[in-house]
């Protein structure tokens, strides 16, 4: 009894090491590896040897949608847990997919604009059946958008998106095209 304790925690502090290597707060760990708050930060206290910051996990169902940038980034972390689970057996431990499609990912784009808990949330909403992939005809992009969206606003990062004059990713406007109905008032 005392061993398989002693496995547990060694494997819930191998885990908490690699989200701390990867940029992830306490507050990741608590909810990744299902401990309370206080273990979570003696445990980010243990490895990073000093206090986590404060706060919480990003939630916005939203976020995916609200520029290209997101729903591209979003998307290509999505695509490389996508690979790495369909090459995985089974039984596989989704968690540790997780933490090896996001240090993919950070090898790939070392840039603070999608940290660990972002994945993390754009994870859960997937898992919960909130997002799904979608298959672009015109560019053949796989991106991820709002499952319950009407498909108007289910848009291609890469397709439906203008560039500004400041060199910004803004999706591309829809106008609402007039019925007949319209114009006879």
């Amino acid at each position: 009894m005392k061993n398989n304790k002693l496995r547990e925690r060694q494997a819930q502090y191998h885990i908490a090491e690699k989200i701390v290597k990867l940029g992830g707060r306490a507050t990741l760990i608590e909810s990744f590896l299902g401990v309370n708050k206080r273990s979570a930060s003696i445990l980010f206290k243990s490895i990073a040897l000093h206090s986590s910051r404060g706060g919480l996990l990003p939630y916005d169902p939203n976020w995916i949608v609200k520029t290209p940038i997101n729903c591209l980034h979003s998307s290509y972390f999505y695509s490389i847990f996508h690979h790495i689970e369909m090459g995985s057996p089974k039984a596989a431990d989704k968690k540790m997919l997780f933490i090896s499609a996001y240090t993919i990912y950070k090898t790939i784009f070392d840039d603070p604009f999608f940290p660990i808990e972002r994945a993390w949330h754009v994870y859960l909403q997937i898992t919960c059946g909130n997002y799904k992939f979608v298959h672009c005809k015109r560019c053949q992009c796989h991106h991820l958008t709002i499952r319950n969206y009407p498909v108007l606003y289910q848009v291609c990062p890469v397709c439906d998106v203008d560039v500004d004059s400041t060199n910004r990713r803004r999706w591309t406007q829809r106008r609402r095209t007039i019925s007949p109905t319209d114009k006879k008032q």
